[in-house]
């Protein structure tokens, strides 16, 4: 490709509504290559169901890399862009074999397996005692913090974030920020998108480079996050575990490890 020939982005949105209860969009925008992008509002995850075809839009297009996803292969979809579903819990009986699962899948060996998961657990800090844990044994922001790292795994381009930082730990909200921040939540990962439904979510704004702000259903603000007024942003916002919306409960229990 020509240097002076301009890249797609890596995710956009052109036009897209869903109708409905809850009407959404349209949204226009799209995502660059380093972007950092957290989407306020209770419709917020919805947008990034959209992105791995777990919902459509009635109208408009959604876009990666330039071509629409209804072209792209659902498996290669979610292995370029990653989804970490709301309130994600294990996809095995245990942590070791749920970071395991989607290595197996692709027919890895034991020991690139072995290897990928020992790295996994030390970038994310992850305890050896809990690999033989089983979901009852964790905490809910435990298992959100599993589904992360194993994430991570594919080393996808695009990462988004269902619950944002909402559910995590303190400590687990320093650690992914200082992973995103500098980069080292995976070698390939080229662009974060992050949801904040509540005010807990706001926690995720440090490490955000754009914001969209979505107002009953309709994108208000599309800006540097430099520019926020964030406390004001706060002020709109409910209280954790009071988003306004029904949880999305996705059919597939498997839809976030690709």
């Amino acid at each position: 490709m020509d240097a002076a020939t301009p890249r797609s982005p890596l995710l956009a949105c052109q036009g897209a509504t869903q109708g409905g209860r809850s009407p959404l969009g349209p949204i226009t925008g799209a995502i660059e290559p380093g972007e950092r992008l957290l989407i306020v509002g209770a419709q917020a995850p919805e947008i990034l169901r959209w992105w791995v075809r777990l919902s459509e839009p009635t109208v408009g297009d959604v876009l990666v890399q330039g071509q629409r996803v209804q072209a792209l292969d659902p498996v290669t979809l979610r292995r370029r862009v990653a989804w970490v579903a709301p309130r994600s819990t294990l996809l095995a009986p245990t942590v070791a074999a749920t970071l395991a699962y989607p290595l197996v899948l692709l027919g890895q060996d034991s020991r690139a397996i072995e290897t990928a998961i020992q790295e996994t657990c030390d970038r994310f800090e992850i305890p050896t005692s809990w690999l033989t844990r089983q979901a009852f044994q964790l905490t809910a922001a435990e298992q959100h913090w599993v589904a992360i790292s194993r994430a991570s795994l594919l080393q996808p381009l695009v990462l988004l974030l269902g619950d944002g930082f909402e559910g995590l730990t303190t400590e687990q909200s320093d650690r992914l920020q200082s992973l995103l921040q500098n980069q080292a939540f995976s070698s390939q990962t080229a662009a974060v998108v992050c949801t904040a439904t509540t005010a807990a979510g706001l926690r995720a704004a440090p490490i955000a480079t754009r914001c969209w702000v979505l107002t009953q259903g309709q994108l208000t603000a599309d800006r540097p996050a430099s520019e926020m007024d964030w406390a004001a942003l706060k002020d709109q916002l409910p209280p954790a575990n009071h988003s306004g919306t029904d949880p999305v409960i996705d059919p597939d229990p498997e839809a976030d490890w690709f």
